[in-house]
């Protein structure tokens, strides 16, 4: 089977993307989910050299999802690893986080974590189950993965530490304005959610000034940004063709 490596969204983990990892073996692809380092991500050494431990290829096939497809995106031309770059909702600044400063970006990522605890978990699974109904059987197990107990408040929280944070978003914001200008020494398959459709439209227009052979672009009109867990068919597919083609 062919290997997809893959760098995930912020506060994921393994078990959201297992359904996508089956469907991909179904298709012939090997689905290798790659565990962000903890240490000091926010350099830029430190983080190709971490990348390039983690692959045992001379090229690869490298995949991101959300703020894991603009570190692919950026991966993808700082190293000469990447033969086809597949990005999932993000990269090439199809996100317009340059419209807030980064201690505002840190500061407002970092409420959410201290806002979001939970005594039980189990309305947050329900909620997700309703939002990603195609992937419910895995739901709880991903969600239970993300949050430990905290004995002293008795509640659920993430586990993000909030320098683990503060070192990631910093790390993408630095790729931020090199993602601007595109890099297209392989091809690249760029696939977007289409909802909400405000959000859309300017991912539309911010996009306006890729034009190459080597970009392919795919909406998945109904889909939301989890676009892994709500189109795994259909995405699997387009990645197949698109690997096959390029």
């Amino acid at each position: 089977m062919k290997k997809i490596y893959f760098l995930d969204g912020l506060g994921s983990n393994r078990y959201y993307c297992q359904k996508f990892k089956d469907v991909l073996s179904k298709a012939g692809f090997d689905l290798i989910y790659l565990e962000y380092d903890t240490n000091d991500i926010s350099d830029e050494n430190y983080f190709i050299s971490w990348f390039e431990e983690n692959i045992s290829e001379e090229k690869i096939i490298l995949m991101g999802f959300s703020i894991g497809a603009d570190l692919a995106n950026a991966l993808a031309y700082l190293t000469n690893r990447v033969s086809q770059l597949i990005l999932l909702d993000g990269g090439l600044n199809v996100h317009a986080i340059d419209q807030m400063s980064l201690d505002d970006e840190i500061n407002e990522n970092i409420s959410y974590l201290q806002h979001n605890q939970f005594q039980s978990l189990n309305e947050l699974i329900s909620e997700e189950i309703t939002s990603s109904p195609k992937s419910a059987d895995i739901i709880e197990k991903a969600v239970r993965e993300s949050y430990f107990w905290d004995e002293n408040k008795k509640v659920y929280k993430l586990k993000i530490t909030e320098d683990y944070l503060n070192n990631l978003l910093r790390l993408r914001r630095y790729f931020y304005t090199k993602n601007s200008q595109i890099h297209l020494n392989q091809p690249i398959l760029l696939c977007l959610s289409g909802q909400p459709e405000e959000y859309y439209r300017d991912k539309l227009l911010r996009l306006e000034q890729f034009k190459d052979d080597n970009f392919y672009l795919t909406t998945f009109e109904n889909a939301s940004h989890q676009i892994y867990l709500e189109e795994v068919d259909a995405l699997v597919e387009t990645i197949e063709y698109f690997v096959r083609t390029t």
